[in-house]
C-alpha cells in the first residue's frame, strides 16, 4: 500500500525525486505532503490505496490542471471526449489527434488514457512523445488537426495538466462553455455506466 520514504532534505530530496520517479511510473503517483515540523514525505500512493472521493476537474487557461491523485483516468478520459466533442460541433473536421507529455511521472497514465479517449471517439492517435508544448501544437496546426499536450508546466511536481488545442491553435476563452458543455454530456454517459460496461474501477 502506501510507502513512506522518509525526512529528506537538501540533495537527498532532488536524488529521491529522480529514484521516485521511476517507481511513480510502475506503481502510482507519489504525493509530497509537510509535515508541521517542516519535513518533507514522499508518500507513493498504489492500487491498494483508499481511492480519493471523485472530483470534477476544473476547465481553464486552454485546459485543466490538478493535482495527480485527482486526475483520474475517468476524468481525463471524460474531459477529452468532451473537448473533440464541442470541436466537432463547431464543424471542425478531423480523423487524428496529436499528442505529446512532459517528464513528469504521472504524464504516462494520463498520456495512455486520453489516447484511448481519442480513440474511443473514432480517431487515430498521433503520440509525438516527450516533446515541448509548442512543438505538438505546431504539429497540430501543420496537419490541420487537434493537438493534446500532457504537461504541468511550471506547478509543483504532484501536480499535472492536459493542455487543448483546436485544429487552428489554442483554445480560447470564448471555447469554455460549450467545452464544459460537451464534457457534461460525456459525464452523463459514463457515468451511468454499470462495473460490466465501465472502463474505470472508481
Amino acid at each position: 500500500a502506501s510507502k513512506y520514504f522518509g525526512s529528506l532534505s537538501g540533495a537527498s530530496i532532488s536524488q529521491a525525486e529522480r529514484e521516485l520517479d521511476d517507481i511513480a511510473y510502475i506503481y502510482g503517483d507519489v504525493k509530497i505532503e509537510k509535515l508541521a515540523d517542516g519535513t518533507k514525505v514522499y508518500r507513493l500512493y498504489t492500487q491498494d490505496d483508499k481511492a480519493p472521493a471523485p472530483k470534477e476537474l476544473r476547465f481553464g487557461t486552454s485546459g485543466l490542471r490538478g493535482d495527480v491523485l485527482e486526475m483520474t483516468d475517468k476524468e481525463c478520459y471524460i474531459n477529452t471526449g468532451g473537448f473533440l466533442r464541442y470541436l466537432r460541433g463547431i464543424g471542425e473536421k478531423f480523423d487524428t489527434v496529436s499528442i505529446a507529455g512532459d517528464l513528469r511521472s504521472s504524464t504516462p497514465r494520463i498520456t495512455a488514457t486520453v489516447a484511448r479517449a481519442i480513440e474511443d471517439e473514432e480517431c487515430q492517435v498521433d503520440n509525438c512523445g516527450r516533446i515541448p508544448a509548442p512543438a505538438v501544437a505546431y504539429q497540430g496546426i501543420s496537419n490541420k488537426r487537434p493537438s493534446i499536450m500532457i504537461t504541468g508546466s511550471h506547478i509543483p511536481r504532484n501536480r499535472n495538466g492536459i493542455k487543448f488545442n483546436k485544429c487552428e491553435g489554442e483554445v480560447l476563452k470564448s471555447d469554455e462553455e460549450g467545452i464544459k458543455e460537451a464534457v457534461k454530456v460525456v459525464r452523463g454517459e459514463i457515468y451511468v455506466q454499470n462495473a460490466a460496461e465501465s472502463l474505470f474501477n472508481r
